[in-house]
Parts: C-alpha cells; structure tokens; sequence
C-alpha cells in the first residue's frame, strides 16, 4: 500500500535528497551506538552468549536509528499525511533507509557468524544494487508501455490486476535477495 501512494515527483529535483535520506539514519545510530556500547560496558550480561559488543552495538543502533516504513505509512495515512510533499518525502528517505537497514543487517549477521559470513554481505548488496538497475531499467519501462497497451486501457481491473502482480513478483525478488520484501513491492 506504501507504493500505491508514492508519488515520485515530490522528490525530483531535490538535489539534497541522498544527504537527507542518510543524515535521518546517521546521527540516531550514532546516538544509539553510543548509549549500546554504554549499556553493554556497564551491564555484559545483557549481550548474551553469541554476541560481541560490536555485534551488540551495531544490532542495538541500527534497532533505534532505522524507522519502519509500515508504521510509518500507516502513521502518515492516518494522519492524512500521506498525499502531502512532506508525506511523500518521508516515505522516499524511510524506504532508503530501509534499504540500509537491511544490508547493515546482514552485516551484523556476518559479523555474528551466523549466517554466510562477509560474502553474504557482498552477494546481498550486488543483488541489491542488480535488482535496482533492472527495475529502474527494463521493468519500469515494460510497465509502462504494457499499462498503455490497448488490452489494459479499458480495464481498470486489468491493470490493477497487473501492477499488483507485478508488485508481488517484485517483493518475492527482494526477499530471496535477503532484503525485506516491502523494499520491492514500494
């Protein structure tokens, strides 16, 4: 539902958008990292037996830094937010962010051992930045072009029908890439 509301062009031509999206990250984590590591010095016990404090840390920060784009919407929606510019820039630099949320995730993971180790990481983030290049450039494109088709014009069910599954194809990606599948349905 996230991506039935966004509206790109209230984010086109803002130049600061990258610096923003991750300035909204960076100083909570920094924030966060800094009260974690605190907490684990004072209180050890709390990091349990497979973690490290850097694991703790990371896992801590990146858990009060990133805000989650569902609640956030829901939040935006609710608040009838959700059509304004501000709505939508908040819903753009939220799904950057979660984008950094995830691959900072797997490299807790990595950090932890429970998972692939660092070549997950890496597979993770070149499948990411390969999906992106694909959406941006070959599907963006064919939905366009198959949304105008003479099949789909009369028939709003159709279409929705289409987007929709389009939609769910793209979330069913991202999430056997390792990321969560709301990155690819929004």
């Amino acid at each position: 539902m996230v991506g039935l509301h966004f509206n790109p062009k209230h984010i086109s031509g803002s130049g600061g958008f990258p610096v923003i999206s991750i300035s909204t990250v960076i100083l909570p984590l920094i924030i966060c990292a800094g009260g974690s590591w605190a907490i684990a010095w004072l209180y050890p016990e709390l990091l349990g037996p497979q973690a490290s404090t850097l694991t703790f840390v990371l896992a801590m920060a990146i858990c009060g830094s990133v805000t989650a784009l569902p609640v956030l919407a829901a939040i935006l929606m609710h608040m009838e937010m959700g059509q304004t510019k501000i709505g939508q820039r908040a819903v753009a630099y939220a799904t950057v962010n979660d984008l950094g949320l995830w691959i900072l995730i797997a490299l807790v993971f990595a950090l932890s051992g429970s998972t692939g180790g660092y070549q997950r990481v890496f597979l993770t983030l070149g499948l990411s930045i390969a999906f992106l290049v694909i959406m941006v450039t070959v599907i963006k494109p064919f939905i366009e072009y198959a949304l105008t088709h003479r099949w789909f014009r009369n028939g709003r069910n159709r279409q929705l029908a289409f987007v929709v599954c389009m939609a769910w194809a793209a979330g069913y990606v991202t999430q056997q890439i390792g990321i969560h599948f709301l990155l690819g349905v929004s």
